[in-house]
């Protein structure tokens, strides 16, 4: 669905394509939902189907826009579709750097782990800010140090992040 939403131009991706999007999809979305973003500042002006509309519209925006940029198919077999976005990072270290974020947005999350602490100390929107900074700059950090550990597998560093991932939702 989500594909078909931003244009006939992305309708025709082929797998793997999706995947890439996909991931980065999932990670806006868990960003905005659990990094205490929500509607701020509509929250309380807006009827609930609009906040929906509304997190919707911010949550695809900021996907294709991050997709865009940094997405690049070079080394897949299907580098020269014409969806290949062209990005700065190559597609399966983009996948893993999502995954590693996404560990630490479940980890930090306003009703996970930490239950957005020590965040949630501060006022909004410094909370939000502080802990999408953090969750980022945590999730470079990982994405580094697998990288570094030069993994014969990519996937094999984004299984450990996924399982960190897992320890998280059964501790929540």
């Amino acid at each position: 669905v989500a594909m078909h939403a931003i244009g006939r131009h992305w309708v025709g991706m082929p797998d793997p394509g999706g995947v890439y999007f996909g991931i980065t999809l999932f990670m806006c979305t868990l960003w905005y939902s659990l990094g205490g973003v929500g509607p701020f500042p509509f929250r309380e002006k807006l009827a609930p189907w609009e906040n929906g509309l509304f997190g919707w519209g911010v949550i695809m925006t900021l996907t294709i826009l991050l997709f865009l940029a940094f997405v690049n198919f070079n080394g897949l077999p299907i580098q020269d579709h014409r969806t290949d976005p062209h990005g700065q990072i190559a597609a399966q270290e983009w996948f893993d750097r999502c995954v590693w974020i996404i560990v630490w947005i479940q980890a930090f999350g306003s009703i996970m782990c930490f239950q957005g602490w020590p965040f949630v100390l501060l006022k909004t929107p410094w909370y939000q800010i502080s802990q999408l900074a953090v969750c980022i700059g945590l999730g470079t950090a990982c994405w580094e140090v697998t990288l570094a550990a030069e993994i014969d597998q990519p996937t094999s560093a984004s299984a450990v992040g996924a399982t960190m991932i897992s320890f998280s939702l059964y501790h929540a």
